[in-house]
Formats: C-alpha cells, sequence, structure tokens
C-alpha cells in the first residue's frame, strides 16, 4: 500500500491531496511516509475505520526533520479506542515544514483487524 498523489491545478502554492487505504486483510498495517521534494504545509489529517475497534493502540504520526534529531517530533499520538473517525488539524497556523522533512503515519495491525482504514493527509506544497 502507498500514498496516492492527486494535485490541483498549478498555481504559486500546489494544493495536494494524499490518501491511503488498507484492503482490510486481517495481517495489513498502516504505514506510509510523506516526503515531499518542497517545503510544505499541512492543512489537515483525516483517519477513518470502517468500524469502532476497542483497540488502546494509537495513530501516530511523527515528523522526521531535516534539520535533524533535535527538531524530530511526534504530532499526533491518537487512542484509536471506542473511536472510529478523527481530523487533526496544526494548533499552529500555517505549520510549515522544511525541504527533506519527512512525515511518517503509523497504525498499527490490532487496529485494522478485519476492518479497512483510510487516511487523507491535505496541504499546500511550497514552490516559491
Amino acid at each position: 500500500m502507498a500514498f496516492t498523489e492527486t494535485y490541483l491545478p498549478w498555481s504559486r502554492n500546489r494544493y495536494f491531496y494524499y490518501y491511503a487505504a488498507t484492503a482490510g486483510v486481517a495481517t495489513e498495517s498502516l504505514d506510509e511516509c510523506l516526503n515531499l521534494s518542497h517545503a510544505f504545509e499541512i492543512c489537515d489529517v483525516r483517519f477513518h475505520m470502517s468500524a469502532v475497534h476497542q483497540s488502546t493502540e494509537s495513530l501516530v504520526v511523527t515528523l522526521d526533520a531535516n534539520a535533524g534529531s533535535p527538531y524530530d517530533v511526534i504530532l499526533i499520538d491518537w487512542s484509536a479506542e471506542s473511536k472510529q473517525d478523527y481530523i487533526w488539524r496544526p494548533s499552529t497556523t500555517p505549520m510549515i515544514f522544511q525541504r527533506g522533512d519527512m512525515l511518517s503515519f503509523l497504525l498499527l495491525k490490532s487496529h485494522v483487524d478485519n476492518g479497512k482504514a483510510g487516511l487523507i493527509v491535505t496541504g499546500w506544497e511550497i514552490t516559491v
């Protein structure tokens, strides 16, 4: 499984819409990386599971900063226990990521069980 990218028509800043989904296979986890060739801004991260799960594990999104490990941070650590949907928007507007920064998205298998899970990441590529 990999992110599928979709872009709107060109502008000064290109809007992106990446999505990834599991097929509902019991052994499949969600483990994706977003690594763009430009600086970028995240508008939101949306996550949906096909059914509510009782798991206590989390959807974890981490920043692997190009500037080095002192700048690495966990952006999201969301517990999926008894929940089905999650939307995250940065509390700092705008939240600019530098060229070479990488966002990692991890949802362990126990969240997915035999249900499906989907992840959508939207934002702007900064192509000044």
